[in-house]
């Protein structure tokens, strides 16, 4: 035989068609989800309904008997089940002939190489072995050959593994470890194959990376299997505990453990030096008593006195949200003042909508002045990455009222958050500055939020109605709130935009949130209210 006419010899490719192999597997899908009463796009969707799958099933489940939920439960799993095991092994033929195209490229390449030697050097020319340069050739394909054959008998019994499992799993049902391959591929999340009756495998990395948004951190959250979430949760806890998109309920778990740690430490023997810092964390356990108090964020120890954020209410499933930002000079070591002043616009928002969930959260989450310095632009990015959490982590068919209040230098931090050239805007549907020097612009259209949404409380006796701007050699405050200049409409001069109120007479500077009209005023903003 000479080298012209030499083959490879692969046998036959296998007769698989992965393009209809993956029309099949999403017929089994749409199947699926027309059974259960969902479109195709089952990941945007599915979540927002519910977490738990009987819930999801098209028709009435409260007549349902449980041989029914089952029988239809079984039929989703297999379902699911089989989708997932075309798809993969779609995969599996592809990269078979991915493999096999390769084998057959090399030895077309070395066969060229060897046809063009024979040519370079004659066909009859003697080799320093003693054979003609036709024979060496001949000899050297035959080893390449036989190498590059044994590669592809490699890849097709790879191929003929995964025809097995995928044959056993069609006929069975996928086993934990193929449920787990659907997840690797992702071709499903661990929580769908949860939901569907599959089994995946506990530990996960932690894949938050500081660049992500709050949105992809719930998204990570909400794929993983409730075993998964019990792992992070044991493994990650000191980086999921203040995580922005991890739910709430979650998050108040973690700092509660990380709280009581501080407290078992700072009452051991020895420590008599730091009670003013046990003072602080059993401040913050009072906080968080009764009232559904979720601990959101907590950081003792970082400049500035440390950081907190507690909501009374849970925000993830409540209709109405309202955040307060506080001012000067509230770190963790002074929270007991803002943790009344949270339940009693907690108590505000119950009056004017009893028959919603409602929850109130006070933010100190950035380093407030005079130590965190005097520009607000600073605690902004904070905030802001703060409510798109509270935006991601919310559950339920519609997203939640969000109210952002800014009391004092709170106003400025709001503001800046807000502001269109700043910030570039908050997750919130209404905006309050209370008694605050500014908003951190110059007119009430500079903010991203409607201004038909956005109010502003200052009472007479309040103090710093009465300072210009506080820092105009840099213009951080912008236009006082005092001045009519804010709520003036550029496009109709003589004309305000907003909304202001003027609480009771002897109003101070500290004395909003004891005042029944701003409560009842912060209450119906803060429900959808006017």
């Amino acid at each position: 035989m000479s080298v012209e006419t030499m083959t490879l010899g692969l046998p036959e490719d296998v007769d698989a068609d992965p393009a209809g192999i993956r029309d099949s597997a999403e017929d089994l899908m749409e199947t699926r989800n027309a059974m259960l009463g969902h479109s195709a796009d089952l990941e945007s969707g599915f979540w927002a309904a519910s977490d738990e799958f009987t819930d999801a099933i098209a028709w009435d489940i409260k007549g349902a008997s449980v041989s029914d939920i089952e029988s239809w439960q079984a039929v989703a799993e297999l379902l699911t089940g089989g989708s997932g095991t075309l798809d993969l092994y779609a995969e599996a033929v592809e990269a078979y002939r991915e493999v096999r195209g390769d084998i057959q490229g090399r030895w077309d390449t070395y066969k060229s190489n060897a046809l063009r030697r024979i040519e370079e050097n004659g066909a009859d020319t003697l080799t320093i072995n003693g054979d003609t340069q036709e024979e060496a050739e001949r000899t050297y394909l035959d080893t390449v050959r036989t190498s590059l054959l044994g590669e592809h008998t490699d890849a097709r019994n790879d191929l003929d593994d995964e025809t097995e499992d995928a044959n056993k799993a069609l006929r069975e049902g996928p086993c934990k470890g193929m449920w787990q391959r659907f997840v690797d591929a992702g071709l499903m999340s661990g929580k769908e194959t949860y939901l569907f009756g599959g089994e995946v495998y506990d530990t996960v990395d932690f894949s938050p990376a500081e660049d992500w948004t709050p949105e992809q951190v719930a998204q990570w959250w909400h794929d993983l299997a409730p075993n998964q979430q019990e792992y992070a949760m044991e493994e990650y806890g000191e980086e999921l505990r203040n995580q922005n998109g991890i739910p709430s309920v979650v998050r108040d778990e973690l700092n509660r453990d990380r709280l009581q740690l501080e407290i078992d430490r700072l009452s051991g023997s020895g420590t008599g030096h730091l009670w003013y810092q046990l003072e602080q964390m059993r401040e913050i356990e009072e906080s968080i008593e009764g009232d559904g108090a979720l601990l959101l964020h907590f950081d003792p120890y970082v400049d500035g006195g440390g950081q907190v954020a507690v909501s009374y209410g849970d925000p993830d499933h409540a209709h109405n949200v309202s955040t307060l930002v506080q001012g000067m000079s509230n770190d963790m070591g002074a929270f007991e003042d803002p943790a009344a002043r949270g339940r009693q616009i907690r108590e505000a928002m119950e009056n004017s909508e009893p028959g919603q969930e409602n929850a109130s959260v006070v933010w100190t989450g950035y380093d407030t002045p005079p130590g965190g310095g005097f520009d607000p632009t600073e605690g902004a990015e904070q905030l802001i990455d703060f409510q798109d959490g509270l935006r991601a982590s919310h559950r339920g068919d519609e997203p939640s009222h969000n109210t952002v209040m800014g009391h004092s230098f709170g106003a400025l931090v709001v503001g800046a958050a807000d502001s269109q050239e700043g910030g570039g805007g908050l997750a919130a549907d209404a905006l309050v500055f209370i008694g605050g020097a500014g908003a951190s612009v110059d007119n009430i259209t500079d903010l991203s939020v409607d201004p038909n949404d956005i109010h502003v409380v200052e009472g007479d006796e309040d103090w710093i109605r009465h300072r210009d701007k506080l820092d105009s050699s840099d213009d951080h405050y912008g236009e006082p709130l005092a001045n009519g200049e804010f709520f003036e409409d550029p496009n109709n001069p003589g004309e305000s935009l907003g909304h202001h109120l003027d609480p009771e007479e002897e109003t101070g500077h500290a004395d909003y949130f004891e005042d029944e009209e701003t409560l009842d005023y912060l209450g119906d903003v803060a429900t959808s209210g006017s």
